[in-house]
């Protein structure tokens, strides 16, 4: 394990590194808010859902389930078994952009809700899934860039994430993978 988070904090080292800007920081700090507890996810669900109606809105509730489970898992479960604390609090040469994040590293509640929206959204709304992973990537890469986590800790909870999604939507009906196929009826 000492090896391990040698080269985490290495990493961690290397992400605090990266060249910083005022537009950088706004763009990663947005990125951020939109991840914060998968909101951005649901809320794109839930809009697209209801403004495109039928089966759609039947099965976005699976994006909001899945983020939510991801969300009480992380948050209530991993990180107090876990108890890792964040970069900055261990190692003064971290630095933070924006605002402290406070509780426990890992695993990323960020990174953990994108990776399960993102997956959950891309099942509901194939044609977009690029859209859906690029969002679920910034808000990950955000984190590091902010100083808010050490890689494991993205790592850990884009895993997490993927799980819980793939956990609720295994079961997913037909039409969750698009319109419900409509049959033919024979001539009488």
């Amino acid at each position: 394990m000492g090896a391990l988070a040698a080269a985490d904090a290495a990493l961690q080292a290397w992400c605090a590194s990266w060249p910083r800007s005022a537009a950088l920081d706004g763009l990663m700090l947005a990125a951020s808010g939109f991840g914060w507890r998968g909101i951005g996810f649901v809320a794109l669900a839930v809009l697209i859902g209801l403004r495109r109606g039928g089966w759609r809105l039947m099965c976005a509730w699976r994006v909001v389930l899945a983020v939510a489970l991801t969300v009480v898992l992380v948050d209530h479960v991993l990180k107090p078994l876990v108890g890792r604390p964040r970069p900055f609090t261990t190692n003064p040469a971290s630095r933070i952009v924006g605002p402290t994040p406070q509780g426990l590293a890992f695993p990323s509640g960020h990174a953990a809700a994108a990776v399960a929206g993102a997956y959950a959204c891309a099942l509901l709304w194939p044609r977009r899934r690029a859209v859906w992973w690029a969002l679920a990537g910034l808000i990950v890469l955000s984190r590091l860039y902010l100083g808010a986590h050490y890689p494991v800790d993205v790592i850990g909870g884009a895993v997490v994430g993927w799980a819980v999604a793939r956990f609720v939507t295994a079961r997913a009906p037909a039409q969750y993978h698009g319109p419900p196929a409509r049959r033919a009826v024979a001539p009488a």
